[in-house]
């Protein structure tokens, strides 16, 4: 079925709901979010509050594939995550943004921002690493950039995810590309947590994402795998061409031989790390809970958790409570 919103309706700020009820709203296309956190874990527009997509194996993605838009994701091997892709890069073109492309790639060797390179139409911007804050424009206005201190907490509940602490402002990346397309990515170390928020678009649009119809069920795994659209592109293909620096070294995209799935990740965890993280991931509930665990697992360390489970834990009780 189609999803469209009476006016500026957000799914992702939809509440869970019981019984078989069915929304259908009308005139204007909605607002949804597509996020990626952790080693990564993928909320797709038509499953805000889960369950989550896993992307563990190295590559380029196609996290939107429409007529009018292209969005490709790039994951790899990080040092706190050696056996489960991180986020490392986010790639947009397409007829929307006037054909323009936008990319943004961590490709070290400095950490944070010293680490990521950004350009718009293969020219880079926010080049100056010794500012603490940057804006930029293109000469168009189709994208404005902004780097800087912000609040992961104000884009999403996840945002925080394994990088971003429990509270106070931290440096990131905020984009907005006419003209409906906001991107956010909080800087880590080495990879990064991304989240988009944009209107659906005319027509058909899938990928890791989901296609934004409406129905979780139809973004499950199993179903873009059917699709065609849950393996790596070739990057020959990849809109990080785009890119400026190099590509990440092979260490960082070449795939290990195991772990490949979250059972393996969970089968292979140390029974110390499993234990703690299932004691202190028990703050959280459902899909949060479980992506808790997994990415404790996966770097073999309950620290890189800690502090995403304090900020989880307080975004579901004020949630409970309003």
């Amino acid at each position: 079925g189609q999803c469209f919103g009476r006016r500026d309706i957000h799914t992702s700020k939809c509440q869970t709901g019981g019984g078989d009820i069915r929304t259908e709203v009308l005139r204007t296309l909605p607002w949804g979010k597509c996020v990626m956190v952790g080693d990564p874990h993928i909320l797709t527009f038509d499953r805000p509050l889960g369950p989550m997509l896993d992307a563990l194996v190295p590559g380029e993605y196609r996290m939107i594939e429409s007529s009018s838009l292209e969005v490709h994701a790039r994951f790899g091997y990080t040092e706190r995550f050696p056996e489960a892709a991180s986020w490392l890069g986010l790639a947009v073109g397409g007829k929307l943004i006037d054909d323009h492309h936008l990319a943004v790639s961590y490709v070290g060797p400095g950490q944070g921002h010293a680490g990521f390179r950004l350009a718009w139409d293969h020219k880079e911007f926010f080049a100056d690493k010794t500012k603490k804050a940057d804006s930029w424009t293109s000469d168009d206005g189709v994208l404005k950039a902004t780097y800087g201190e912000m609040d992961p907490s104000e884009w999403h509940r996840e945002a925080r995810h394994t990088i971003g602490g429990t509270s106070g402002k931290i440096p990131a990346y905020s984009f907005h590309l006419k003209p409906d397309i906001h991107i956010y990515v909080l800087i880590g170390p080495d990879n990064g947590t991304c989240i988009m928020e944009m209107r659906k678009l005319p027509g058909s649009q899938d990928g890791l994402c989901g296609n934004f119809n409406c129905d979780p069920h139809d973004d499950a795994m199993a179903a873009l795998e059917n699709r065609g659209l849950a393996a790596a592109i070739d990057p020959a293909e990849s809109l990080f061409k785009f890119a400026v620096g190099p590509r990440p070294p092979a260490n960082v995209m070449t795939p290990v031989k195991h772990p490949v799935s979250t059972s393996d990740i969970m089968d292979n965890c140390p029974a110390t790390v499993k234990a703690q993280a299932s004691k202190l991931c028990a703050a959280l509930e459902g899909a949060e809970k479980r992506a808790c665990i997994v990415d404790a697992c996966a770097a073999k360390d309950v620290s890189v958790v800690k502090a995403s489970v304090a900020a989880g834990a307080l975004e579901q009780d004020v949630s409970r409570n309003n």
